[in-house]
């Protein structure tokens, strides 16, 4: 059964100033008009109906999407309540929770229950440590009232210097997380000028630390790891896969279209027309492995990783440790 993650971008405005994000955003920036969110939802019931028994996967995204009118956001999911598809989004949770905030998260169910994914970094590469609070007060009030949170973590220079094992599951233990993800930084936006991303090979041991621990325990989940487990089976999983191009669509404040959100200023077309040659394009760019990868003992699993995450000095950020200890058990 094909599935489809389909990102829908209200609002390239934010209220933080990440130094590693790949947008580069202003506050209250190119915000999605109402003409346009009708636009989306005509071509939500098109891209239903060509596409009868896929799965859906709908993802509010941005800058800050709870900068957007929060009403206007519940009138686009109540308008394609019949298309039985899955909302998710990710939040900075960097704002004042009211009673209209936990209607729209209550609406974010991807799988059996409302969950609520938002970024959180260590280090000073986010907020501040009053923005910090707020962050973790707002994770307890949304447990409270039923919704799971998810944090997405960047693996930083910062974290793979400073954040043992031991800080890192203190961290999930003291805010009652029971599933984070991983996100390994890409060279793009502000992570080129504020040299942010740390080498692959140090990245790659953190990553191993951290996955020994995650597997020890073993009532955690994180969609990373899970991936990296199930490609041993021959399944690829989440961004690694390099099928983002045919699976991934992105749906831009002006209703422009791209795939990755991380590639969302690389359009192909509009939400009324698609350019299938630009497209094309981009997916021939996606299937382009470096010689190194193919040559690899362990391409069989990771099938070359994200396209954009690039090799450097040290070597891939393919993981290749995990996948070492794996495979010699």
């Amino acid at each position: 059964m094909q599935e489809f993650n389909i990102y829908i971008k209200l609002t390239n405005g934010c209220n933080l100033r990440c130094k590693h994000c790949f947008n580069e955003i202003m506050m209250n920036h190119n915000s999605m008009s109402d003409e346009t969110l009708n636009k989306v939802i005509v071509w939500l019931k098109e891209f239903r109906a060509t596409n009868p028994e896929s799965i859906i996967n709908m993802s509010l995204h941005g800058g800050e999407p709870m900068l957007y009118n929060l009403d206007k956001i519940l009138y686009l999911i109540k308008s394609t309540e019949d298309l039985d598809l899955k909302w998710c989004i990710t939040t900075n949770l960097i704002y004042e929770i009211t009673d209209k905030h936990l209607q729209v998260f209550k609406k974010m169910v991807p799988y059996k229950e409302p969950l609520v994914m938002t970024s959180y970094d260590f280090g000073d590469l986010r907020f501040t440590g009053k923005q910090e609070n707020l962050w973790k007060s707002n994770v307890k009030l949304l447990q409270d009232n039923g919704i799971k949170v998810q944090p997405i973590i960047c693996v930083t220079k910062y974290v793979v210097d400073n954040i043992s094992v031991s800080d890192f599951f203190d961290f999930l233990d003291t805010n009652n997380i029971k599933q984070f993800n991983l996100e390994r930084i890409t060279e793009t936006g502000r992570a080129v000028q504020n040299k942010v991303k740390p080498t692959n090979e140090a990245q790659n041991r953190w990553l191993l630390s951290i996955f020994k621990e995650y597997e020890r325990r073993g009532n955690l989940m994180c969609p990373l790891f899970h991936g990296v487990i199930e490609s041993l089976k021959g399944t690829y999983l989440g961004c690694r896969a390099r099928k983002c191009m045919n699976t991934v669509i992105t749906i831009n404040p002006d209703g422009s279209l791209a795939g990755c959100p991380n590639t969302a200023d690389n359009t192909y077309g509009d939400l009324t027309s698609v350019n299938d040659c630009r497209k094309c394009q981009l997916i021939e760019q996606e299937r382009k492995k470096p010689l190194e990868c193919l040559i690899c003992s362990y391409y069989k699993y990771c099938n070359g990783d994200c396209f954009q995450l690039k090799f450097d000095s040290t070597g891939c950020s393919g993981m290749k440790p995990i996948y070492e200890y794996l495979t010699s058990k």
